[in-house]
């Protein structure tokens, strides 16, 4: 609640010195700096997302490879089921929850998207990745993205298999989530630390 003076109305000061105290708050937050690479093959793309994540959120170290996540999947027959499809078809829910398990993370994907809006972002713990699809001759191919801010009319993506750090409008956005769909249901999950 707001303060307020004696007859009533705000105390403007104090309001001021809140929204202040908030701002130098949000500031001194530790920034983890991402390294994004880019044009990695399509099928990667879901390791590196999820690698990012770790690094964002703070529960991998900024020099760790998507080689290190990889190696933290306990189980065998996991590790081999996401060694196999990271060659071929790209990884599964399955595959990005064992690796968030891996790194003390949560992959939770979304199964109903048309009640809320994908691209708000819910906080600074929780981050949202994407399916996207893009047109490559007759068929579309499939990526991974992880949204990382959204203001106004940009947002901004660490997108693997395209540029690397990108930014894009909601527009564009949608639009390659709806061609990246799977059987007609747009793809997309929180990530957040365990």
């Amino acid at each position: 609640m707001w303060p307020r003076k004696i007859d009533g109305s705000f105390n403007i000061t104090a309001v001021t010195d809140h929204l202040l105290a908030l701002v130098e708050h949000e500031l001194s937050r530790p920034v983890h700096e991402l390294r994004v690479p880019s044009n990695v093959s399509a099928a990667t793309s879901g390791l590196h997302v999820v690698h990012l994540a770790g690094v964002r959120l703070g529960v991998l170290p900024s020099r760790s490879t998507t080689e290190s996540l990889l190696a933290r999947v306990e189980s065998k027959k996991a590790h081999e089921r996401i060694a196999g499809h990271l060659v071929r078809d790209g990884l599964s829910d399955a595959d990005m929850r064992a690796l968030g398990d891996a790194a003390g993370m949560f992959v939770g994907r979304s199964n109903k998207t048309d009640d809320i809006d994908p691209l708000e972002p819910i906080n600074d713990r929780i981050l949202t990745a994407f399916m996207l699809g893009r047109a490559v001759g007759k068929k579309v191919e499939q990526r991974f993205v992880l949204m990382l801010d959204h203001r106004g009319d940009v947002v901004e993506l660490a997108d693997p298999a395209g540029g690397g750090l990108t930014h894009v409008t909601p527009s564009e956005l949608k639009k390659a989530w709806m061609l990246g769909a799977r059987r007609q249901r747009p793809w997309m999950a929180t990530i957040s630390a365990g």
